[in-house]
């Protein structure tokens, strides 16, 4: 049985082709104007073309129950539709502690990760790269100190100038940035402010538009009072999915209210075509009694979100496993 997504939607809606064009097929939606939605579980697209670029998605997976390994390892799979994923047999990193892994891949041919390491509850920024290939080297530089408890960052290319980490702190959304994607610098300021009426925001992920102009997709812990009752009180069954917008990547204004409920850890990315698609985990069936999935949505012209549709893989993933912490990213052309 699909699980429920409350969305924001549209009347109608293309069938999900992420790194192909959202436009080459159409669904009638009218009958889902209503506040609850499923995500489809429909089929993928025919390939995309050969000009819109392959997604590699990125994730942990995560072990549950008895007799687990200890970390969690960095897996990926691979699509021309952004919804069936061929599952890629690589480990491309472990590590004991692991937290919401950003990967992206420079027009240098450099892949490069952020991640947060929390221990005790403490949490800091990490950084690592490794050329031509995503296999991460366990030796990451420091871009925010344990001290200042920065969490879940991403990571974007600012042109030709560098790389920008964003990353939730304190009362909003902060940033350092790099000119090699190595050592980082903090920057003043907040890139963007809690909003007013919500307990608080993380998981920022931003992309850049076709026209220039960025888009920052996060989480907001809901305003559900005292986040919602036993058995899920707490839990990401009370996350949301937001957004700001942006003209220059650094002063970010919020867009809207929720998009997504029960979502969380979004993942956002521009194909090939300009298209912004987002993953992020669906929690719609009450956590934990049931754990996390990967959906994905995509923006339409008019700015609002396709429905979501559940990621499917062409093979099953190691028993007792779940994927985690999903990271977009366009392939670069051969």
């Amino acid at each position: 049985m699909m699980k429920a997504l409350a969305v924001l939607l549209v009347t109608t809606l293309p069938v999900a082709s992420a790194c192909g064009d959202p436009a080459a097929s159409e669904v009638d939606r009218a009958d889902a104007v209503a506040t609850e939605a499923s995500p489809t579980d429909a089929p993928a697209t025919e390939a995309s073309p050969a000009d819109a670029g392959t997604c590699r998605l990125f994730f942990t997976l995560d072990c549950r129950g008895s007799g687990c390994p200890p970390g969690k390892v960095l897996r990926s799979a691979v699509s021309t539709d952004g919804v069936l994923f061929a599952v890629e047999p690589e480990v491309w990193f472990t590590r004991n502690f692991l937290g919401d892994p950003a990967v992206r891949v420079g027009a240098d041919g450099v892949w490069r990760m952020v991640a947060t390491d929390c221990l005790n509850g403490a949490c800091e920024v990490l950084a690592t790269s490794h050329a031509d290939t995503p296999f991460f080297s366990d030796a990451m530089t420091t871009v925010v100190p344990r001290t200042s408890n920065g969490q879940v960052p991403d990571l974007l290319a600012v042109g030709d100038a560098g790389w920008r980490v964003f990353f939730a702190m304190g009362d909003g959304i902060r940033s350092a940035f790099s000119a090699d994607g190595v050592a980082f610098t903090m920057e003043d300021g907040l890139r963007l402010k809690k909003p007013d009426g919500v307990p608080g925001i993380a998981d920022p992920t931003v992309a850049q538009r076709a026209d220039g102009t960025y888009v920052m997709y996060f989480k907001v812990l809901s305003t559900t009072p005292d986040q919602g009752t036993p058995p899920y009180k707490g839990t990401p069954y009370y996350h949301q999915l937001f957004r700001a917008t942006s003209a220059d990547g650094l002063t970010f204004a919020p867009d809207g209210g929720m998009l997504v409920d029960h979502a969380s850890v979004p993942s956002a990315y521009t194909d090939a075509r300009g298209t912004v698609w987002v993953y992020f985990l669906d929690f719609s069936a009450p956590f934990p009694s049931e754990y996390e999935s990967i959906a994905v949505t995509y923006e339409l012209a008019d700015g609002t979100l396709a429905v979501p549709t559940r990621v499917r893989f062409t093979e099953a993933l190691p028993a007792n496993h779940w994927t985690n912490n999903p990271s977009a990213v366009l392939l670069p052309s051969p």
